[in-house]
């Protein structure tokens, strides 16, 4: 549940509105997967966006603290399961996967 909030809570934040969000389900993993159209990715370092305090646009209005995402991987990871970033396309893409017993 907290997983889903965080990522709702950035969507609502941070995301210019045009978003797409996911579920796959089958007998081995489900996963969650929400891509957000954005306008300027030179902005975002991908391979920071699940650190601790990693805020993508330093000028930002928004409060934030930039613990939201670290805490989704943090969180991921507890439960044995795994979430990745990538930005393909003016699109940013975040997967998260749990394996189903």
């Amino acid at each position: 549940k907290r997983v889903i909030e965080n990522l709702m809570i950035n969507i609502s934040k941070h995301s210019k509105g045009n978003v797409k969000i996911t579920i796959n389900i089958t007998n081995n993993y489900a996963e969650l997967i929400v891509i957000d159209y954005i306008y300027n990715n030179s902005d975002i370092q991908i391979e920071r966006l699940f650190d601790k305090f990693y805020k993508a646009d330093k000028a930002r209005k928004v409060n934030s603290t930039g613990l939201g995402l670290f805490i989704v991987k943090k969180l991921m990871l507890k439960m044995n399961g795994n979430v990745e970033a990538l930005l393909q396309d003016n699109k940013l893409f975040i997967k998260c996967r749990w394996t189903l017993s």
